[in-house]
């Protein structure tokens, strides 16, 4: 049998099934720096005639993108490759050989592996070990500093409690030989209470609402649950970041509020724009009659009053009278109004006249009186 040895083989002649993209690209540069720096590859490939100058790549997939490789950094270098080629009189035997080769291989590879994971596995019970002393010298240091704390605040408890009088007990009766009665003892003046006078300690500000704490805050913190729920929806903040908001309160700063999981910036805008108004009580169900006299120079209704039932149009009535959670979603929904701007017009009711909402032009006003 003819000897056995590699032939060279332009790389551009070779076939291919195995990607490059299974290949670390950054170990596969490596190889063709150094293949471009050494002029060439010292392992040859195996490769299988299909044509006359055409070859099926059998193994060395690396070897091959690392020569394309250095083809692409110096087309003088990586142009051709060694290769053994399996004929038709050497087929079976080559094929053989691989097949062993890549068993003793794969046999190598898996005791590394195993190796490293005993090294891993003794290195974490070692650490394991190590912890585990930390964790009683630790329990041990929190043990005796906790007996040391208890002596120390007894001390200083018995030192500072102010000292009480002693109470002198009663005596007990003296009997004599030729007494038959046992004479009773006379009762000893009963003891004035003893005040214990104790500092007087500055009450601590509230926090919650701090006059420098910003206005959209002092109401996330005031605003009953429910209210704030429909506020918080009404400027198109989400169910989930709604109660995150609602359950984290109170919020001291800005920083207490970004730092809840979920809020951003942009939610952050969006709740600046509550207001005081929201804090005011809800308006009451009935319109107040106003008894306030006539002007001599004017003979119209003041514009700021609370009007009856008479005066005011059936629209105004039931504008004035609806409760403040129905109407808000009503008017939001058919005059989009913003949030600010819209709890601006709730907080001014109730209106005296349809002239007094000055915050809506005659178009919404109009739209708002159909759909009420």
């Amino acid at each position: 049998m003819k000897k056995l040895s590699p032939a060279i083989i332009l790389v551009d002649y070779i076939q291919v099934d195995k990607p490059h993209l299974q290949f670390n690209t950054q170990a596969i540069e490596e190889a063709a720096q150094l293949i471009v720096q050494t002029n060439g590859v010292i392992t040859p490939i195996i490769v299988s005639r299909v044509g006359t100058e055409h070859y099926h790549l059998v193994h060395g997939y690396f070897e091959y993108y690392a020569a394309l490789r250095a083809k692409e950094i110096d087309s003088m270098v990586g142009e051709s490759i060694d290769a053994y080629i399996i004929e038709d009189n050497n087929k079976t035997l080559i094929e053989k050989q691989i097949e062993v080769f890549k068993k003793r291989e794969h046999f190598a590879r898996e005791a590394d592996i195993n190796h490293v994971q005993a090294q891993d596995i003794a290195s974490m019970k070692q650490q394991l070990n190590t912890l585990s002393q930390d964790m009683a010298e630790l329990k041990a240091f929190v043990m005796n500093a906790g007996v040391s704390f208890t002596a120390s605040s007894a001390a200083d408890a018995a030192e500072t409690s102010p000292s009480l009088p002693e109470k002198s007990l009663p005596s007990e009766p003296q009997f004599s030989p030729s007494d038959s009665v046992p004479l009773a003892s006379t009762p000893e003046p009963a003891q004035p209470p003893v005040s214990v006078q104790t500092e007087a300690r500055p009450e601590q500000a509230d926090t919650t609402t701090s006059s420098t704490m910003p206005e959209y805050l002092q109401v996330l913190n005031q605003l009953d649950t429910e209210k704030l729920q429909v506020q918080i929806k009404a400027i198109d903040i989400n169910s989930s970041i709604s109660k995150k908001v609602i359950d984290n309160r109170p919020f001291y700063d800005e920083s207490n509020l970004t730092a809840v999981k979920g809020i951003a910036d942009k939610t952050v805008d969006k709740l600046k724009t509550l207001s005081f108004s929201l804090l005011k009580p809800d308006t009451p169900n009935k319109t107040k009659k106003h008894h306030a006299q006539a002007s001599p120079d004017a003979n119209q209704t003041d514009a700021t009053a609370v009007v009856s039932n008479k005066q005011a149009s059936e629209f105004l009535i039931r504008f004035n009278q609806m409760e403040e959670k129905d109407l808000f979603f009503k008017v939001k929904r058919i005059l989009k109004l913003k949030a600010d701007k819209l709890n601006k017009l709730l907080s001014g009711r109730p209106y005296a006249s349809e002239e007094a909402i000055k915050l809506l032009n005659k178009k919404q006003l109009e739209n708002l009186k159909k759909a009420l």
